[in-house]
């Protein structure tokens, strides 16, 4: 993938550390004040990932893919992402419920909520999500989802 080639052996630790920090849980996610949902693509990066300049690369490339060709194929495909073996996943999903049940004109009260019930074809199983907005200076910028 010429992408990837095109970091070559550079490390884009500056770039990587700018838009994704370590959460206290132990997951890398987008930076919570940098982050849209429903223009970006989201990162989880596993608590077990040794983070690296290799995984940095691989991380940055996908969420330039995935940002940039989600919004650009959103109206035909629902979801753009990507996953890796190591417990990595890159998501671009500005429709996901989870995202629209937290935005202020959905949520004004800014309170934790239930989504619907979905069928998840890759678990086979059936799943709801309580979601808890998250505002900084008064602008909608994470949501936390439990499942």
């Amino acid at each position: 993938m010429w992408q990837l080639k095109k970091l070559d052996n550079k490390d884009p630790k500056a770039e990587f550390e700018h838009l994704f920090s370590k959460s206290p849980d132990g997951i890398t996610r987008n930076r919570p004040e940098l982050f849209d949902g429903t223009r970006q693509a989201g990162v989880y990066i596993g608590e077990n990932i040794t983070i690296n300049a290799d995984v940095r690369r691989r991380v940055l490339t996908f969420y330039e893919l995935a940002t940039s060709y989600g919004r650009a194929w959103h109206n035909r495909f629902q979801t753009t992402y990507f996953t890796a073996p190591d417990n990595i996943n890159v998501l671009y999903w500005p429709d996901e419920e989870y995202i629209l049940v937290a935005d202020k004109k959905h949520n004004p009260k800014r309170e934790p909520v239930w989504t619907g019930l979905v069928f998840d074809q890759a678990a086979k199983l059936w799943m709801i999500s309580y979601v808890t907005p998250i505002d900084i200076k008064s602008k909608h910028k994470w949501n936390c989802i439990k499942m």
